[in-house]
């Protein structure tokens, strides 16, 4: 159970590096602020943090999170390119299958399956699981992780597919 942001507020100190209360409070009037409604006090908060290069408070840094929670859901993030991918959430959830898939492969590659069996075996590993495919479908995922791992602009977003805050946005390997 989390304890709310007044109990958090009251038990961590807000900055590092000694006591402010000026800071301290102008801080929190933003977090309560933000709280009740007003959108722009969590704005406010952080070019204050910046301003006074200080390090942004956990229970504002648990706000910012939120609202970047809730853009990813509501969509603010599409490309606007339309079709599926658009979203990136949803190119998440394809990269995570896809993932998968891959890791299928070379778990598969290493039991010794050999090069003609290596998708059909991938494919009888992933059987029962949210990303069971057959074994073309298979093969489709490899090329697209194997591609994207050569290409390092591509390859850079597969590294956070499995970064434990993933999950708070729906992304689940």
């Amino acid at each position: 159970m989390m304890p709310d942001e007044d109990e958090r507020m009251d038990e961590q100190p807000l900055f590092d590096t000694g006591p402010n209360q000026h800071k301290k409070q102008l801080l929190e009037t933003c977090r309560i602020a933000y709280d009740a409604g007003v959108p722009h006090a969590l704005y406010i908060s952080l070019s204050l943090c910046r301003e006074w290069n200080e390090p942004v408070p956990t229970a504002i840094m648990d706000q910012v999170l939120g609202v970047l929670e809730q853009a990813f859901g509501s969509g603010f993030f599409n490309t606007g390119k339309g079709g599926p991918h658009c979203n990136p959430l949803n190119r998440y959830r394809d990269d995570i299958a896809h993932f998968a898939r891959w890791e299928a492969v070379e778990a598969a590659r290493k039991a010794g399956a050999n090069s003609a069996d290596l998708f059909a075996d991938a494919a009888e590993l992933m059987e029962g699981t949210a990303y069971a495919v057959g074994e073309d479908a298979m093969r489709n995922s490899y090329r697209i992780i194997e591609k994207a791992l050569d290409d390092p602009s591509q390859g850079s977003r597969l590294f956070f597919l499995t970064h434990p805050s993933a999950k708070n946005l729906g992304l689940d390997l």
